[in-house]
């Protein structure tokens, strides 16, 4: 198998929240912690079945693949246009800061170093009425 897709019930913890420093040492915040040992321990949603044929290249070029389904609410601001202090139809959420949380988990999971991610791809869309979730597909490139 030279692709995989996680399909996770929860959004990462935002790059922003995701760090503490304790004892002079920058340290996952109890909220990444929280995600990344969920995320790991089940696989990222695959089975067993799955998680065992997997048959990646630990040196190979990848590329991950990341859809964040947000719900409405988060992801349009639903006054825009007739609430003059909102400036934007677009809810104040970035993907881009779930990326770095996503890509550990994956690769600790598969065995794939993220170093070895060199395109990754992002999109943001709507959950509407399903719960937030995550879409993650690691491929190889040729």
């Amino acid at each position: 198998m030279t692709s995989v897709t996680f399909e996770y019930p929860e959004l990462p913890t935002s790059v922003n929240a995701l760090y503490i420093v304790a004892r002079g040492r920058k340290i996952l915040s109890e909220d990444g912690r929280k995600f990344r040992n969920e995320f790991v321990a089940t696989g990222g949603g695959l089975s067993v079945a799955t998680l065992s044929s997997l048959d990646l290249d630990p040196h190979g070029m990848y590329a991950l693949d990341l859809w964040f389904y947000l719900l409405p609410e988060r992801l349009f601001n639903l006054t825009f246009g007739q609430d003059k202090r909102v400036q934007s139809p677009y809810g104040d959420i970035d993907v881009d800061n779930m990326v770095k949380l996503t890509a550990d988990c994956v690769s600790r999971v598969t065995g794939i170093r993220d170093r070895n991610n060199f395109d990754i791809y992002l999109h943001k869309r709507s959950a509407g009425i399903s719960s937030e979730h995550l879409i993650a597909r690691l491929w190889a490139q040729e």
